[in-house]
């Protein structure tokens, strides 16, 4: 056997070490927080995506909260829940976003929820007056569908009509 036969490194030298492989993790976890807020759990699914072990994840998220690059869940949660409330999306929708990302969910503002579902009855139907029974029916369906609970639902339109 020759010396152009021989393999000029070996297959593990390939794979980067621990130490490395923390600090791509923590490379990558950063690169993630500087786009936007992530949840912990956002961060674990994606470096988890990437391929990294539920070791170093965790090492990663641990030394990202020692260094204070994580916002407080709550806060997180209430500046998400403004997003989606600013594109007029319903409580029980905000709320389940929420939980997707690992989030704490908001309370209900009565107020402000009535208000958001007129908007959209008014933009949906283009009426400010009166609504026939199909009407009423297919503002339902629309309110549901954006995520306003029976309660909201049924007071906006019975108020409408």
């Amino acid at each position: 056997m020759s010396d152009s036969d021989t393999p000029k490194y070996s297959p593990t030298e390939d794979v980067p070490s621990v130490e490395q492989q923390k600090i791509n993790a923590l490379n990558k976890l950063a690169d993630y927080l500087a786009r936007r807020d992530h949840s912990t759990l956002e961060l674990t699914s994606k470096l988890r995506q990437k391929g990294y072990s539920q070791e170093i994840i965790n090492w990663a998220v641990s030394e990202a909260e020692e260094r204070r690059w994580l916002s407080d869940p709550y806060e997180l949660s209430e500046r998400v829940s403004a997003t989606l409330h600013r594109k007029d999306r319903g409580i029980l929708y905000i709320n389940r976003y929420l939980q997707e990302k690992g989030l704490p969910p908001v309370e209900k503002d009565f107020d402000l929820e009535r208000q958001k579902a007129l908007r959209v009855i008014e933009r949906k139907l283009n009426k400010v007056g009166n609504l026939s029974y199909a009407e009423k029916q297919k503002a339902y369906k629309y309110l549901s569908y954006r995520g306003f609970d029976d309660e909201t639902t049924k007071k906006v339109i019975y108020e409408k009509s």
